[in-house]
């Protein structure tokens, strides 16, 4: 889920910015556009220390919630047919 979060903020980020560049291309703006693409790196470098660096502060936490829990086994597990009775599975015409 968080890793969802942080992929479709920087997608969010990047289709921003390369329409910034193309609108700048398109208009013959040559340097406005190596501005926009130069800061597009620095941004991407801040974003990657951030995330890196939250998870290296985080990163016990972040195990630990990946752990399994008590029902880890495929075994253990129940499915919609095995936790319903037969009655519940297959009602009478009555």
């Amino acid at each position: 889920m968080i890793e969802m979060l942080v992929n479709s903020l920087m997608m969010g980020i990047v289709v921003g910015l390369r329409a910034l560049v193309a609108r700048f291309v398109g208009a013959g703006e040559r340097q406005n556009a190596m501005e926009v693409a130069r800061q597009a790196y620095v941004l991407a470098a801040v974003y990657a220390a951030v995330i890196a660096t939250t998870g290296i502060l985080f990163s016990t936490s972040i195990v630990k919630l990946m752990e399994p829990g008590p029902m880890s086994s495929p075994q253990e597990r129940p499915t919609c047919a095995s936790s319903l009775s037969d009655r519940q599975r297959w009602p009478s015409g009555s």
